[in-house]
């Protein structure tokens, strides 16, 4: 399919959901804010969507608990079930914050796809269940960010580590190691940069053989996402991009 052909379905489309918005008086919001209003105010909304960014109402930074956030996730897809008649497929991750743990539950639960909010394009190489994405919103919705994002090539890896991306304090900053598929692409004009430090800063890396590197990370992160992203010049304005978030426990 043609990349105007995308444009133009995905611009019908939000045409046709504000209109049906619209026409039935329906408000659509984030899944975990439709559920809390619901159980706060006694009174019931109608639920529509297709990614819906369930429950996890008590789930913080400081309550990463497997048994409560599996309990809020069983609770939230009976609602879901109940209201829409049928089990979601697509997770959302709030704020794309995961761990190992939340992404096993997530797969137990039977979801098929779960997106993060590490920026990318989704290609063969990707984890079904922390997909990439780039946001568009009133801050990151410029049309010539939209139109620079379209073009933007996929880049393909084996491994990142650690791949908990939950980081403990004793852990901060992490020792991250990208892996590439040997052979697939030439990644040695590779450029990297992090918010380590709380600063969007130029990475240094250190190629470890001529498809893995190590990004030497020489400050903590000090906010509550700690942030990469790597990028690879292709041609004629087109880049390779890679975005990796680690969850930092200690804010």
């Amino acid at each position: 399919m043609s990349k105007r052909r995308l444009v133009a379905i995905c611009s019908a489309l939000l045409i046709i959901s504000i209109f049906i918005l619209r026409k039935k008086n329906y408000l659509f919001v984030d899944g975990r804010y439709t559920i809390q209003a619901q159980q706060q105010s006694g009174k019931k909304f109608k639920i529509i969507g297709a990614v819906v960014q369930l429950g996890l109402l008590g789930c913080n930074k400081n309550n990463w608990k497997e048994k409560e956030i599996r309990s809020d996730l069983e609770k939230s897809i009976k609602i879901f079930e109940k209201e829409l008649g049928y089990s979601p497929k697509l997770f959302s991750y709030p704020f794309g914050e995961y761990s190992s743990i939340l992404r096993k539950i997530v797969a137990d639960l039977n979801f098929e796809f779960a997106f993060g909010q590490h920026s990318g394009v989704i290609d063969s190489s990707k984890n079904f269940l922390e997909l990439p994405r780039f946001p568009i919103n009133e801050k990151y919705g410029e049309l010539k960010r939209f139109k620079s994002i379209i073009q933007t090539l996929p880049f393909p890896y084996e491994k990142i580590t650690p791949e908990n991306r939950y980081i403990e304090r004793n852990e901060n900053p992490p020792k991250v190691k990208i892996k590439f598929f040997k052979d697939l692409i030439d990644v040695k004009n590779i450029t990297c940069y992090s918010n380590e430090g709380n600063i969007w800063r130029k990475s240094d890396i250190k190629f470890t053989n001529e498809n893995e590197l190590e990004i030497l990370l020489k400050e903590k992160f000090k906010s509550e996402r700690g942030r990469i992203n790597c990028s690879l010049w292709v041609a004629k304005n087109r880049w390779r991009w890679l975005g990796i978030q680690y969850v930092i426990a200690e804010y």
